[in-house]
């Protein structure tokens, strides 16, 4: 019997006959679909899915159906669900990609390259893209569920970058975006770092870290720091991180503005100030040199936050999102409640990550 379907599964948007139905049992079903929920639960699928396995549903705003194999554990067979809406994939990994806020960022003067020397701490949190890997046909393809992205973009640097050092096979790189972009929050970086580390594990070999650490550092500033994940400094051009010790558990309000923030333009714009490159500092403090270019509504935002309690607010990166870190999960939910009412376009409640939960990764 096919005890239990998840929303994973078949949310409620997917049907009418199925509408707000995230719990049922087959002799709820209708009739035309009591066959494949049999079959579906003959393949495992119930109240605990194999994590092995992907489900693509087949329903408008949704990726395509692909012809795939499923695993029951035991044996393999191509099967697809059109009445139920998915068709089940092999996955080959899984990752979550959590976003970073920068609780210290100061900014160096720039080098005779360009570049800006940084020294900064990072913090990962639960703010997660989702990225997954299943098996591809005739070369690597990489599938955004948001358009604006370009076709050029950190994960497809990062898979061509894979392919000069390790071999791979084709793969479908699909990434639900839950960070946004233009914030200042990592979430292409970490998007990045994710496949990375997923890719090693898929082609069954081991990237030595200064060679690892180089791809990343080819790919973007905040790459490395993905590869470490949990709570770091990062010195010279984002590439010498530094493990630091877990933190205990933060509760932290993300907000961002209706803007977005360029961060070329934002380097530009620092350019043209004068002030000290800041050291490390020595205790537990937010500080960021971007604050002085930022838009008018991202430093509304920060003191919006410390207006609805926020122990402390600041700036993450070049922008535009702002947080602002609160004793309890209770009063960050109270905060996100009211700021949109004070210019936040979209605000979320974040929990600060420890090493290991920044680096959880799952499939096959």
């Amino acid at each position: 019997m096919l005890s239990r379907v998840t929303q994973r599964l078949i949310p409620s948007k997917m049907s009418s006959d199925v509408s707000g139905l995230n719990t049922f049992s087959v002799d709820r079903l209708p009739m035309s679909l009591r066959r494949e929920a049999a079959r579906a639960a003959s393949l495992g699928f119930g109240d605990q899915t194999p994590s092995a396995f992907a489900v693509r549903l087949n329903f408008q705003g949704c990726l395509s159906p692909v012809n795939a194999e499923a695993y029951d554990g035991n044996r393999g067979c191509h099967d697809t669900f059109p009445a139920l809406g998915f068709t089940i994939v092999p996955m080959l990994a899984q990752v979550l990609c959590p976003a970073k806020v920068n609780l210290f960022l100061a900014v160096g003067p720039k080098d005779s390259r360009n570049y800006h020397p940084l020294r900064t701490i990072f913090q990962a949190i639960d703010l997660c893209d989702v990225v997954t890997i299943e098996k591809g046909e005739g070369k690597h393809r990489v599938v955004f569920d948001d358009p604006s992205i370009p076709a050029d973009n950190t994960v497809t640097r990062a898979l061509r970058l894979l392919n000069e050092v390790i071999s791979l096979p084709p793969l479908l790189v699909t990434i639900e975006k839950h960070i946004p972009a233009e914030s200042g929050l990592g979430g292409g970086s970490s998007d990045a770092a994710g496949v990375l580390r997923a890719a090693q594990k898929i082609a069954g070999v081991s990237i030595p870290l200064p060679e690892l650490s180089g791809i990343a550092q080819a790919i973007g500033m905040d790459v490395p720091f993905f590869l470490t994940g949990g709570r770091a400094k990062a010195e010279g051009y984002g590439h010498i991180v530094t493990a630091q010790p877990d933190a205990p558990t933060e509760w932290i309000v993300v907000a961002r503005p209706a803007v977005g923030t360029s961060t070329p333009e934002a380097y530009r714009q620092l350019d043209d100030k004068t002030y000290e490159w800041r050291d490390f500092p020595s205790g537990d403090e937010l500080y960021n040199d971007f604050e002085r270019v930022a838009p008018c509504e991202s430093l509304d935002l920060i003191e919006a936050l410390q207006t609805l309690g926020a122990k402390d607010a600041g700036l993450s990166g070049s922008g535009s999102a702002v947080f602002g870190r609160f004793d309890s999960e209770e009063s960050a939910k109270k905060c996100v409640a009211q700021i949109t009412e004070k210019g936040a376009q979209r605000a979320w409640v974040a929990r600060s990550l420890t090493r290991s939960e920044s680096l959880r990764m799952s499939g096959s």
